[in-house]
Order: C-alpha cells, then sequence, then structure tokens
C-alpha cells in the first residue's frame, strides 16, 4: 500500500466506515508497520475527536445561566448610564433651584427688613404731620395694613 494514498483516501474512508473487510486488514497492517502512517493516523484520529466532542458539547445549566446574566447586564448598562446622567443634571437643576430660591428669600427678608425700618423711622415723622394735617388717619391705618402684611408670614 502506497503511504499517499493511505493518508489522503483511506484514513476518511476509515473514519466513514466505508472500507471493506480486506480494505480494513490492509489498512491495520501498514498502519502497524509504517510508524509515520501510524503518527498521522493518531494525530487525525485527535483532531476528530476533538472536532466529535465540540459537536457533542452540552453546556451545564449554571453555565448557561453566568452567560445569560452577563447579556442581560450588558443590555442594561446603556441604561444604566442613562438613569446615572439623568440623576446628576436633575441633581444639578435641583441644587442650582434651591440656590436660586435661598437667594430670593434673602431678597425678600432684606426688603421686608428694610421696609419695616423705614415704617419705623416714619412713625416719628407721622407723629408730627398729624397733627398738622388731620386726614392723616387713613395713612396709619395703612401702614399698620403694611405691618400686618408684612408678619403675616411669621
Amino acid at each position: 500500500m502506497d503511504c499517499n494514498e493511505l493518508r489522503e483516501d483511506w484514513i476518511n474512508r476509515y473514519f466513514d466506515h466505508t472500507l471493506s473487510k480486506d480494505e480494513l486488514t490492509e489498512f491495520r497492517l501498514h498502519i502497524a508497520d509504517c510508524s509515520d502512517c501510524a503518527r498521522a493516523f493518531r494525530v487525525y484520529h485527535q483532531y476528530v475527536s476533538y472536532q466529535k466532542s465540540r459537536i457533542h458539547y452540552a453546556s451545564s445549566q449554571l453555565s448557561k445561566d453566568r452567560f445569560i446574566r452577563r447579556i442581560k447586564r450588558r443590555k442594561s448598562l446603556p441604561y444604566q448610564i442613562g438613569a446615572i446622567a439623568a440623576t446628576f443634571v436633575i441633581g444639578f437643576f435641583g441644587v442650582n433651584a434651591f440656590i436660586d430660591i435661598h437667594n430670593t428669600n434673602n431678597r425678600y427678608r432684606m426688603i421686608i427688613d428694610k421696609s419695616m425700618e423705614m415704617i419705623r423711622t416714619s412713625e416719628t415723622a407721622d407723629a408730627s404731620y398729624t397733627h398738622l394735617h388731620p386726614n392723616t388717619a387713613d395713612i396709619s391705618i395703612n401702614k399698620d395694613k403694611i405691618i400686618k402684611l408684612l408678619h403675616d408670614g411669621e
């Protein structure tokens, strides 16, 4: 038997189980006598066995679950990044709104304090003005309304 013929044709036919009984006997005798063909047969046999094991590989349920969890994590990653970005944006604008409200309240407090100071300083001027003009009772009533309005929030 020729070594090239065995390596190119007969080894494949051996694994396909298409050799006749006489050919199978001749094949086994040649493999036993020729170390090069025996080595080529062993390598090809290992390769074929490896391919068959890959075809019949069945993963465990645990590895399937891990794989599915990894896929879900990768799918949810853009949503997680979006949620984090939205949190930062809302936080930024929330802090700015708080600062603006705080500044506005300080401005109103300052206006109220100035108004109260002006009303107090005007009381002394009103006392002398009411003696000169008898229709000034309306001014003191309006002043009392303003003071009540200013103190209404406290």
